[in-house]
């Protein structure tokens, strides 16, 4: 499974790269590159990661890694050319101040308090604060505040506060505290804390700490 950050790597020094875009196969697609014959390729696979998903935040904490074959025209030179560039574009991402609006695209939050994400994925919501999710995905909540879930897709709550997940999807729940249900699919409870369960369907408790199950379908 390709990480984040995942893009491919030129032998000019350029990097085909899209944040919303996770899978080296599916950038190779888009840009139609010949991967029939490794000896004639100038391009590899690279991954652009920290190795905390906490570190997410801080480009410093990324390292370059070749998910490909080590072609001998890869130098030290050009691995610091494509680190430079994808510092860039991370940097472009990483939201630290505080939005109305945030536009459809790929996101890292770092302190920020965001009215409304707007068909956005936030891979990793830090310690931000989200006053209304609304359609988004959220891969990581990490350590965030989440007034109004929405609709939004949920894949891992992490230690999270979730005020009110109202008609969203929660994968795992992780260590979160989700105050009201309402009306959520939790797919996995995990070891969170829910304080009224709502009308929400939990399909896997785990280790959760339910205080009222209201009319939720366990």
């Amino acid at each position: 499974m390709c990480k984040f950050l995942s893009a491919i790597g030129m032998k000019n020094g350029d990097i085909l790269c899209d944040p919303s875009v996770d899978s080296h196969e599916d950038i190779i697609s888009i840009h139609e590159l010949n991967d029939n014959n490794s000896k004639l390729r100038n391009w590899v696979r690279l991954e652009f990661s920290p190795e905390k998903d906490k570190d997410l935040i801080d480009v410093e904490k990324y390292k370059l890694r070749i998910d490909d074959t080590e072609f001998d025209w890869v130098t030290t030179e050009l691995k610091l050319k494509w680190i430079r560039k994808l510092k860039a574009k991370l940097k472009r991402i990483i939201i630290t101040k505080n939005t109305k609006t945030l536009a459809s695209g790929t996101y890292i939050l770092s302190g920020a308090i965001i009215e409304k994400p707007l068909y956005c994925r936030i891979y990793y919501a830090g310690n931000s604060k989200i006053e209304d999710a609304g359609d988004s995905m959220i891969i990581n909540a990490g350590n965030s505040k989440i007034e109004y879930a929405g609709y939004s897709k949920i894949e891992y709550a992490g230690n999270s506060k979730i005020e009110d997940a109202g008609n969203s999807m929660i994968i795992n729940a992780g260590n979160s505290k989700i105050e009201y249900a309402r009306n959520s699919k939790i797919e996995y409870a995990g070891d969170s804390m829910i304080i009224n369960a709502g009308n929400s369907k939990i399909e896997d408790a785990g280790y959760s700490k339910i205080e009222y199950a209201g009319n939720s379908k366990i």
